[in-house]
C-alpha cells in the first residue's frame, strides 16, 4: 500500500505540507502508520519534507518528496500532484499483479503436468528387481526431472526492473504539476539517473535547449517528443508526458501477455522429449513388467 490517497485528503483540507506530512499517520491503517510515525518525528526533529519522506519505504518514495518539496516551495496544488502520483502507483501494482498472477497460474498448471510421472515412482520402484528396471526407473526420474525444470524456464517471469523512461516521465510530470518548470523538473529527475542521464545533465548545465539535450540520449526521444508537442500546442506537459509513461508500461504489457501466450506452444518441446518419456518409463513400462511377471 502507498497510503499517497490520505495524504491527499490532507492536502485537499488546505493544510500546509509540512503539517500534512506530519498528521499523515494518523489517517492510514496499522500496517503504514510505523513508517508514517518514523517520518512525523524526522519533520519534528527538524528535517526537511524532501528528506523526511524520500527516507521512508514507500513506493515513488522519491517523486513524492520532490512533488511536495515543490509544492512547500512554491506554494502550489500539492494535493493535485499526490493524486496524480497515487494514480500511477496504483495503475502500475495492478498491472504488477496481473503479471504475477498470469505467472503463477501457468507455473501451476505446468508444474502439474510435469510431475505427473514422477508420481508413478513408488510403482516403478516396486517392480524393479532386476538391471533392466532399474535402468528404466533411473532414466524415467532423468527426464522427469529434466522436464519438469525446462518447462519452468520456458515461462516468461515479470520484469523485476520498472521501465527508465516511464519513471522519468512520471517524476517530471509529478513536479510540473506541483508548480515546478519544465527544464528544473527534468534536471531533478536525471540527477537520480545512470550514465544516459548524466549526459542530459552535462548537456542542461552547458545550456543546450531541453529538447535538444534530451534528444541527444535515443532513449529519452519521447520525453522529448512530448514536452516539444505540449510546448508547440500550448497543451499541459504533464498529461502528455503521463501518457508516454502509460503507453510505454501497456507496451511493456502487451509484450509480456504475448510471451505467457507463446509459452504454451514452446512447452511442447520438454513434453515430447522428457515428459512423456518419462510418463512411459515410469508408468506403462513397469505396468507391462509387472503383468508379464504375474
Amino acid at each position: 500500500m502507498h497510503h499517497h490517497d490520505e495524504l491527499a485528503a490532507l492536502l485537499a483540507t488546505g493544510s500546509p505540507v509540512r503539517a500534512a506530512v506530519e498528521r499523515w499517520h494518523v489517517d492510514v491503517s496499522a500496517s503504514g502508520a510505523g513508517e508514517l510515525e518514523r517520518t512525523s518525528r524526522r519533520l519534528r526533529l527538524g528535517q526537511s519534507v524532501h528528506d523526511a519522506v524520500a527516507a521512508t519505504d514507500l513506493d515513488s518514495a522519491e517523486a513524492l518528496a520532490e512533488a511536495l518539496a515543490i509544492a512547500e516551495l512554491a506554494g502550489s496544488d500539492a494535493a493535485a500532484a499526490v493524486r496524480s502520483i497515487s494514480k500511477l502507483q496504483t495503475r502500475r501494482e495492478a498491472q504488477r499483479e496481473s503479471s504475477s498472477a498470469a505467472v503463477s497460474g501457468a507455473r501451476l498448471s505446468i508444474r502439474m503436468i510435469a510431475a505427473l510421472p514422477l508420481l508413478f515412482l513408488p510403482l516403478a520402484i516396486k517392480t524393479s528387481g532386476d538391471v533392466i528396471g532399474i535402468i528404466t526407473i533411473s532414466l524415467g526420474i532423468v527426464l522427469g526431472v529434466a522436464g519438469w525444470k525446462w518447462s519452468n524456464r520456458l515461462i516468461p517471469a515479470p520484469s523485476a526492473e520498472d521501465d527508465v523512461v516511464a519513471v522519468m516521465c512520471e517524476r517530471i510530470a509529478a513536479q510540473i504539476r506541483s508548480g515546478s518548470d519544465p527544464r528544473a523538473a527534468v534536471m531533478r529527475a536525471v540527477s537520480h539517473g545512470g550514465r544516459d542521464a548524466d549526459a542530459v545533465r552535462r548537456r542542461l548545465k552547458l545550456g543546450m535547449d531541453l529538447p535538444g539535450a534530451l534528444r541527444s540520449v535515443a532513449a529519452f526521444e519521447p520525453v522529448a517528443t512530448a514536452l516539444s508537442t505540449s510546448q508547440r500546442h500550448g497543451s499541459p506537459p504533464a498529461a502528455s508526458l503521463e501518457a508516454v509513461a502509460a503507453a510505454r508500461r501497456s507496451s511493456s504489457e502487451t509484450l509480456f501477455e504475448e510471451r505467457l501466450r507463446r509459452a504454451p506452444v514452446l512447452m511442447v518441446l520438454p513434453l515430447t522429449l522428457c515428459t512423456l518419456p518419462s510418463f512411459v518409463l515410469l508408468a506403462l513400462v513397469p505396468l507391462l513388467r509387472s503383468l508379464r511377471i504375474g
